[in-house]
């Protein structure tokens, strides 16, 4: 029985007593997982050693306490520490995650515009392609009819030139602009003297009715 309430250790030091020495009084402390005897008083001691063995008794037993909470008290500071080393590793895990999932997002999102980019360009490619081949061929300057050069200015400050038979549509001028990259909803065709948005004329009408023959310059300018 006194194994089992008190444990090994306690149960042991009664073994050691021969049974003329009791009745004992033992002073026994819990430390941490086991007890521990203190001191064993037999029956034929005094008062006066009585008593001061129990004071003696509660001071180690006043002493072990206070080491008993200063030990719990820096587990608890440990596990704090730890649990706020954990919460912020946690944290820093989360915001790399985050921010990882941030670029591939952006990455996406450029591989995306690109890929727009790329088909925008290949349209505007295969427009200018088409524009340019079913453009008429380019009269001749002795050809027999009426012919109208046209020199023309990009915004960099190119020019190109090209002649035009007289009679041909504006809207051949615009298709031979944009085959050059300039497309009619993207610039417009100016004139200078005197100064005209030839863009917006209809583009049904010939070159001489509009009077850009026998020979213009014209410039190209942004739309905003």
């Amino acid at each position: 029985m006194c194994t089992r309430h008190f444990g090994s250790v306690v149960a042991q030091t009664i073994r050691t007593h021969k049974t003329d020495q009791f009745p004992l009084l033992l002073i026994i402390m819990g430390k941490r997982s086991s007890n521990e005897v203190l001191n064993v008083i037999q029956g034929n001691t005094t008062v006066d050693d009585l008593m001061m063995r129990l004071m003696n008794a509660m001071e180690i037993f006043a002493a072990q306490q206070q080491e008993d909470i200063r030990d719990e008290d820096e587990r608890d500071a440990r596990e704090r520490v730890k649990r706020e080393q954990d919460e912020a590793y946690r944290v820093s895990l989360e915001a790399d995650r985050a921010k990882r999932e941030a670029q591939e997002r952006e990455i996406a999102e450029q591989v995306r515009q690109e890929q727009i980019r790329k088909e925008q360009e290949e349209e505007r490619e295969a427009i200018r392609l088409s524009l340019e081949q079913s453009l008429p061929p380019e009269p001749r300057e002795e050809s027999s009819e009426l012919v109208s050069k046209l020199r023309i200015r990009t915004p960099r400050g190119e020019f190109f030139e090209r002649r035009f038979l007289a009679g041909n549509r504006l809207q051949v001028v615009f298709d031979f602009v944009a085959s050059k990259g300039f497309p009619k909803d993207e610039y417009k065709l100016l004139s200078t003297f005197p100064r005209r948005d030839v863009s917006q004329f209809d583009p049904t009408e010939t070159l001489l009715e509009v009077k850009l023959y026998p020979q213009e310059t014209l410039f190209l300018e942004a739309k905003e």
